[in-house]
């Protein structure tokens, strides 16, 4: 329903919001602009592994923060 949905967006948020800055952008070029991995490391003057291990963290931390609220969601539904 519409309240998980904000209770997700905001578990999100908080997992962005507590990368690392060149994280945080290597992860918002990727995913909301679309660009590619290189063009991230040539935008931030970083290199590709760099890049590489960023993205890597970020999906790494929200899915993590996901399953936990989605197992929350669960537990609180009887489920």
């Amino acid at each position: 329903d519409a309240q998980e949905s904000r209770g997700l967006g905001d578990v999100y948020k908080r997992q962005l919001d507590g990368l690392p800055l060149k994280a945080r952008q290597a992860f918002l070029l990727s995913q909301i602009d679309g660009l590619t991995y290189q063009a991230i490391a040539d935008q931030l003057d970083i290199s590709l592994s760099t890049v590489r291990r960023h993205m890597a963290e970020a999906f790494r931390r929200i899915a993590i923060a996901l399953a936990r609220q989605q197992a929350g969601i669960a537990v609180a539904r009887g489920g």
